[in-house]
């Protein structure tokens, strides 16, 4: 799931926020999925999208009541933003980025439901 998650953040620029919103319901829910419709009309406004990979370090905390909360140390050094018009970067990510996810279980399966930058400790 959390690998789909990027594939369609990924996307996000790259098609149309109709599109995001559709796709965007198998990976995500509450205020993740308003975040990808949101993210899709202003990077449409802006005339940005997303580039690049990931690569996932991760560590799972424990699983309850249909909530499950992942750790992953992301390297983002290959992935970020690009204005359209032009090709150039506007943004590139950091080695370690400490992220943590909250999952929750929907009746189709799990959905991402929460991330959050954690930048009070290194990862």
């Amino acid at each position: 799931m959390w690998a789909k998650y990027w594939d369609v953040l990924n996307d996000v620029g790259n098609k149309s926020p109709e599109q995001i919103a559709a796709i965007a319901k198998g990976v995500a829910t509450g205020h993740e999925y308003d975040g990808f419709v949101s993210s899709a009309k202003l990077f449409k406004q802006r005339g940005l999208a997303y580039f690049g990979t990931i690569k996932s370090r991760i560590s799972w905390g424990p699983l309850a009541s249909g909530e499950a909360v992942m750790r992953d140390c992301m390297d983002q050094t290959k992935f970020g933003t690009y204005e359209i018009s032009t090709k150039n970067a506007v943004t590139i990510g950091d080695a370690r980025v400490n992220l943590h996810a909250t999952f929750r279980k929907v009746s189709s399966g799990w959905r991402v439901q929460g991330i959050f930058e954690d930048t009070s400790e290194a990862c």
